[in-house]
């Protein structure tokens, strides 16, 4: 049944969505604590956004200059990206794949045509997964 599936998509959508914000809390909250970094700035924020060296180039960026950061605390880093913003990438690509799953029963709900979605997509676009 369409109601139920979209139903279940969305609680799927909101336990994923916690769990992102929870993660990412968390590698904040060891930022501030062990790198000094009390603000995380706009490129922390979107943790699973970025990728390694990313990761290690934004924490260099926003951490003071002193004491410079020890191959110990860079190998370290890396652990913490394994470890703990990997995974929220994982979480945010499974959210986008439900995104476009509801998305897709919302428009066949609505019995959309391909020119239906080329006209929601070229005029004042309304939330859409990306590459929808």
């Amino acid at each position: 049944h369409p109601a139920e599936l979209a139903e279940a998509t969305v609680n799927t959508l909101t336990s994923l969505t916690r769990q992102q914000r929870e993660s990412t809390a968390a590698i904040h909250d060891y930022l501030r604590i062990e790198h000094q970094i009390e603000s995380p700035g706009q490129v922390l924020s979107d943790l699973a956004s970025l990728d390694s060296d990313a990761f290690v180039a934004a924490v260099k960026a926003r951490r003071p200059k002193k004491p410079a950061l020890s191959v110990a605390g860079l190998k370290q880093l890396r652990d913490i990206y394994a470890s703990d913003v990997a995974p929220i990438r994982t979480l945010r690509a499974q959210a986008l794949q439900h995104e476009r799953s509801l998305a897709a029963a919302v428009h066949d709900a609505w019995g959309l045509t391909p020119e239906d979605l080329e006209l929601l997509r070229a005029s004042a676009p309304p939330r859409m997964p990306p590459g929808w």
